[in-house]
């Protein structure tokens, strides 16, 4: 999770970036609102060292991924104990709070048009993102609201909003809706009390229920006020003919009797009373329609409301449906995470799920249907669940007396009972009753199967009256007649041993107390004279291998093992086509706890991981590593290789800034030119530089798109002709799964992405040092000789079946042709203090004098003797950022914009002269050099890059390429 906060001015432009080290607390909440009363809450608690730069924020904003952060109107600041605490809520609701809609009429319009028509009251400020498919047509009028309300009306039509942004270096770039039909996925994350979860606990509202509810809808008339309310007591329900509940003519409530018993208030003579409550529905002129309205109240009303409240070591998204378990307390729950606290440094998240109490309707008065339009928009209609009643009955039966594949009979057509209420379930293999052989049958006596010729049946009474053996009643009884064959899977077996029944076994396996042993005989227990009658008992044999259960301190169970007895083998095989098999990892018989032996057999692969020696290792035969490989001292064919030079990230891949000598004009020698540029500025000497070339030539001639095979697999591709020696892929798709791994994001097809992709290919596994040319790679970027740099390059690099002594007369040629030609510098950058100039640290990896440890210098130092000496802009542009501790390393520090689009830094100036906004030009003093910052002195930090915030090393580029210094 990416912890860094962002701060900004009232223009919501960037002030500053504060990451983990200088962050003492990040907490972000999000709640879906009870009912969806409000759009999505999203508050954000910042708590920072004191730091006056942004004592004046306005905004602050966390990323949520790559492409999108999440923003927050600052409404609180504090500065207790030397520390900033920020309060900020969610920017959106509050920024569309203030846009005001004149009119808009809606009319069946899709959601995606009409909040087009609704952002453009943002002027241009905001646009629509995302719209899933599928969400309901909008009948609405908005007349005089806000964007806010007007987006508070349209979740009552079933559908919840997202808020996105994206910024850059000047602050807030986009801002977009994105709309759902709910927020969030069907999670499969499981939160368990004691694993995920570090608490579980449950909360019952029992505070508001209610089991009896008289409804009352639109008034009469009467002068200035209303006569009496519609009611439906003249309206008859009755279960038996498919309502849902009970409720004779003349009686003006509807109760759910069976929640009386529950939750109603006792009474002297031991009974229940009805807890009862009057609900008024202002705009229901129809009886039906209130009654139906009623009873859906009634569903909410007459039961507690639930929540959970856990504290997990991962959390989940907001709005995702998740299962949460308390095994202990019998806690296993299916629900959406409707809240959420994230602490963004530590990773710890509370989560909230089930039904969200802080806004429970039943908690209101009375007049709870203000938003009727929700309910009307979101249910059939009362008529419409009319009409389906009708048929409600030919529905469950499969709408006809042949049934379908799925028939739930009544009581009436078992012969059970005079009721309509479903007494059974039948499934059949057919479409219908004379179409199927096989029915299972499920009712009160349990499950049962029943078989008969296919036609032989036509009607349910055939097959309810057939004749069937029950595999499982409903007290538990099962049938083991039915199990023939497959898994049983998730069984609990109480017993002490499992035998083999079979007379003539030479092996058999035994489970006993956690513990499954694999023993031979080698006697047959025929040979014993064992008799039936005696077979059951137990039988002991020679145990050669093992499955246990292991314990660890304090007799803590802490695993399994598996375990080879001496004399034995443990082995994991793969299977030939006869059906023999051959080991792929082995512990042969002579292995013992005091001297343990084990065999690895074919070719393996470590994948997303790291292996570990912690002993000396000796490999026999081939080995082949494909990623990276790192060795305190690794030999190869009694050859000592080192790190060589790096590791697989980072370092200087050499750049060019695009100049030509006036000698170099033909496209053939531009691109000879372009890879010299990049190896000098890689830190090449000239000669293994050349070797570069000749090698280059008899690869490619030079060619990034040189493709030896048209794009047939296992041909080579590239200047260097890299190729899938597998034969799965082609060689340019070869080289660019390189790229991915290396981190390399130029285009593929260019000597700039290819020469980096050979920088870093050379150090992770493609260079290997031979007995012939011992050397690492970074001793081979130092040769002096063109031969030996040539030849290593061809044996180490390229490993090809010949040899190639003509690489080294194309390598000499080119040395000749490029020795004596000066490397152009780009014209418009100055240098940034006065001469004379000393660099006192180069850009590339070194030793940070600061920790101690490796790290990538990723500019040049500067003094000139003066510790106060002025600093220039290094070129026109704009001033991005200027002031202290833009990042803490650098000190007082500015940027600036060139129009070539790169970027200059300055860091640890004792003092800045300029400010963010500022247009400068090239040679205009910006500051003074100083010490500010981790620094061991006053010099000026200088870079070059091409990115205001660079992503990786690559994107730093050495300023010697654009000053001579």
């Amino acid at each position: 999770m990416n912890s860094s906060v962002y701060f900004f001015d009232n223009f919501q432009h960037l002030i500053k970036r504060k990451d983990a080290k200088n962050l003492i607390e990040v907490s972000q909440e999000k709640e879906i609102t009870a009912e969806k009363k409000e759009l999505l809450n999203d508050v954000l608690y910042v708590t920072t060292k004191f730091d006056e730069t942004i004592t004046s924020a306005q905004f602050m904003a966390v990323r949520e991924s790559e492409s999108s952060f999440s923003l927050y109107r600052i409404t609180k600041i504090s500065d207790p104990n030397e520390t900033l605490e920020f309060t900020g809520i969610g920017f959106a609701s509050d920024e569309l709070d203030s846009y005001i809609i004149n009119q808009i009429v809606a009319n069946k319009q899709s959601i995606d048009s009409l909040l087009n028509e609704l952002l453009a009251f943002t002027n241009g400020n905001w646009r629509v993102g995302y719209v899933e498919p599928g969400l309901s047509k909008i009948t609405t009028t908005f007349d005089y609201v806000s964007v806010r309300e007007a987006l508070k009306q349209l979740q009552t039509f079933g559908m919840e909003f997202l808020f996105c942004c994206t910024l850059d270096s000047d602050g807030i770039k986009d801002k977009w809706i994105e709309v759902y039909l709910q927020i969030g996925t069907i999670s499969n994350k499981r939160f368990t009390y004691g694993s995920k979860a570090l608490t579980v606990i449950k909360e019952v509202d029992q505070s508001a229920i209610y089991t009896s509810i008289i409804g009352r809808g639109k008034g009469e008339n009467v002068g200035s006020g209303q006569g009496k309310r519609l009611d439906f007591t003249n309206i008859e329900w009755k279960k038996s003919k498919g309502d849902p509940l009970d409720k004779p003519k003349g009686q003006p409530f509807l109760e759910n009797v069976e929640a009386t018993q529950k939750y109603g208030v006792p009474q002297k003579n031991g009974k229940m009373y009805k807890r009862e409550k009057v609900v008024v529905f202002d705009d229901i002129d129809d009886p039906q329609e209130l009654l139906q309205n009623t009873y859906l109240t009634l569903l909410d009303s007459a039961r507690p409301l639930a929540q959970f409240q856990a504290e997990v070591t991962e959390g989940d998204v907001i709005g995702n449906t998740v299962t949460i378990h308390r095994y202990d307390k019998g806690y296993h729950y299916a629900t959406r995470i409707y809240k959420t606290k994230i602490n963004r440094l530590t990773g710890k998240a509370t989560v909230e799920l089930g039904d969200n109490l802080t806004k429970d309707t039943r908690k209101q008065s009375a007049k709870v249907a203000t938003n009727l339009s929700e309910l009307e928009s979101t249910k059939m209609t009362f008529y419409q669940s009319t009409e389906i009643g009708k048929y409600q009955d030919d529905i469950m039966r499969g709408a006809g007396e042949n049934g379908g594949s799925v028939y739930q009979v009544n009581g009436i057509e078992a012969g059970v009972s005079n009721s309509r209420e479903v007494y059974e379930t039948v499934y059949m293999d057919g479409e219908n009753i004379p179409n199927s052989k096989y029915f299972m049958i499920e009712n009160n006596s349990g499950i049962s199967f029943k078989q008969c010729k296919q036609g032989q049946w036509k009607t349910i009474k055939d097959v309810h009256n057939g004749p069937s053996t029950t595999a499982w009643s409903l007290d538990g009884q099962f049938n083991a007649n039915f199990i023939r064959t497959g898994i049983l899977n998730g069984v609990l077996v109480e017993g002490v041993m499992l035998k083999s029944a079979h007379r003539n076994m030479t092996y058999q396996a035994v489970l006993d107390r956690g513990s499954l042993e694999f023993q031979y005989y080698k006697e047959t227990p025929e040979d014993l004279n064992y008799t039936n009658e005696n077979w059951q008992n137990a039988v002991e044999g020679e145990v050669v291998g093992r499955i246990e259960g292991t314990l660890g301190a304090a007799g803590k169970p802490n695993g399994f093992a598996v375990i080879q007895y001496p004399g034995q083998i443990f082995s994991i095989n793969s299977a030939y086509e006869n059906g023999s098999t051959g080991a792929v990892f082995q512990i042969p018989k002579e292995s013992s706890g005091e001297k343990r032996k084990y065999k690895l057999l074919g070719e393996g692969t470590f994948s997303n991981g790291k292996i570990i020696f912690e002993d000396d290792v000796t490999f026999e035969g081939k080995v082949q590593v494909n990623g990276r490989l790192d060795a305190k001292e690794l030999y190869i064919n009694g050859v000592k290789i080192d790190t060589n030079g790096g590791g697989s990230s980072g370092g200087n891949n050499g750049s060019w800034n695009g100049q030509y000598p006036s000698e170099v004009t033909s496209d053939r020698d531009k691109r000879y030119w372009q890879i010299w540029a990049m190896a000098i500025s890689a830190g090449f000497t000239k000669q293994a530089a050349a070797a570069l070339l000749g090698n280059a030539q008899g690869e490619s001639d030079a060619n990034p798109v040189a493709d030896e095979g048209n794009g047939v697999p296992g041909y080579g591709y590239g200047v260097w002709q890299w190729t899938d020696n597998t034969g799965v892929n082609s060689g340019r798709v070869y080289m660019i799964n390189l790229m991915t791994q290396a981190g390399v994001t130029e285009d593929p097809d260019t000597i700039t992405a290819q020469f980096k992709l050979l920088m870093w290919h050379s150090l992770n596994g493609q260079w290997i040092a031979t007995s012939a040319y011992p050397l690492t790679w970074t001793q081979f970027m130092n040769l002096t000789d063109i031969n030996t740099a040539a030849q290593a390059f061809v044996t180490n690099f390229e490993r090809p079946r010949d040899p190639h002594p003509e690489r080294s007369v194309w390598a000499q040629e080119w040395y000749d042709k490029f020795v004596n030609l000066d490397i152009p510098k780009n014209e418009g950058y100055t240098k940034p203090i006065a001469s004379p100039i000393t660099v006192t640290s180069e850009m590339g990896w070194r030793i940070s004098p600061i920790t101690g440890q490796q790290e990538f210098h990723n500019g040049i130092d500067l003094v000139n003797g003066n510790p106060n000496t002025p600093i220039f802009a290094a070129g026109d542009g704009e001033v991005i950022t200027a002031g202290a501790e833009y990042f803490d390393w650098y000190g007082n520090y500015t940027v600036i914009k060139h129009t070539d689009g790169m970027f200059t830094g300055y860091a640890h100036q004792s003092r800045v002269d300029v400010s963010k906004g500022q247009t400068v030009v090239a040679g205009q003093q910006i500051g003074l050099m100083g010490t500010t910052g981790p620094s061991t002195g006053e010099h000026l930090h200088f870079q070059f890059m091409d990115e205001f915030y660079p992503s990786s090393s690559n994107h730093f580029h050495n300023p010697r390429n654009y000053i001579d210094f």
